[in-house]
């Protein structure tokens, strides 16, 4: 395993930033919660959602430098 530092702003190397900007504007953007709890059930429900809409995901998340990974579990 190598660290590798990233540079300071490169969205396509950090796929998950964008299901976190997903989630900030569609489900927890000028609302009121009344509990930090509220919060997170919320994210779970955004969270969710998302599961079950891989056509919605997969633009975000699936940049072409990542289809040519060969991934393998040992």
């Amino acid at each position: 395993m190598h660290l590798l530092r990233l540079p300071p702003y490169r969205p396509e190397l950090n796929p998950v930033g964008h299901i976190w900007d997903h989630l900030r504007e569609d489900y927890i953007s000028n609302r009121i919660f009344g509990s930090p709890d509220a919060v997170v059930n919320q994210v779970c429900v955004g969270l969710r959602n998302l599961h079950h809409q891989p056509d919605v995901v997969r633009p975000m998340t699936c940049f072409d430098w990542l289809k040519t990974l060969s991934l393998t579990l040992n």
